[in-house]
């Protein structure tokens, strides 16, 4: 009997917390921020809050490896962002870059392959893909051009 209520506030106490962080006097998230995964109490997200808004540097993770990596300002995806394949290391295993204005992708978008060539480049305005998109082999051969 002990032990099954002991189960059940460990499930209880794991699925109830999943974030961890300030708030300010008027009730607003601030500082630095851990955002919990409810499962397994891997980070998820870490950042900063300001106003109860994302703000700077936050850094995402997947099974506690880096999925991706950017700023926000006001609440909103801003600036460069990486995406990773899941490493350990920033350095390896970027699956994509490119830019962020006001949480939409915008500009210049350059996708690639495990081993570091070139997939697909092309542009975003406003969320949606515009103009020439580039379509490359794993080998670095130019397959297709799309036109949006």
């Amino acid at each position: 009997m002990k032990k099954t209520i002991l189960l059940l506030l460990a499930i209880l106490f794991i699925n109830s917390v999943n974030a961890q962080g300030e708030y300010d006097s008027n009730g607003l998230k601030t500082g630095k921020w851990r955002i919990l995964h409810k499962k397994n109490h891997n980070f998820h997200e870490i950042g900063y809050f300001e106003k109860g808004k994302r703000e700077g540097e936050w850094k995402e993770y997947f099974f506690n490896k880096l999925s991706q990596s950017g700023q926000y300002i006001n609440g909103k995806k801003n600036g460069v962002w990486k995406l990773y394949f899941g490493s350990h290391s920033e350095k390896k295993n970027i699956s994509a870059t490119g830019k962020f204005y006001k949480g939409k992708r915008d500009g210049q978008w350059k996708f690639y392959y495990r081993k570091g060539k070139i997939e697909k480049i092309g542009n975003y305005r406003n969320g949606s893909k515009i103009g020439e998109w580039k379509l490359y082999s794993k080998e670095g051969n130019l397959i297709k051009t799309e036109n949006y």
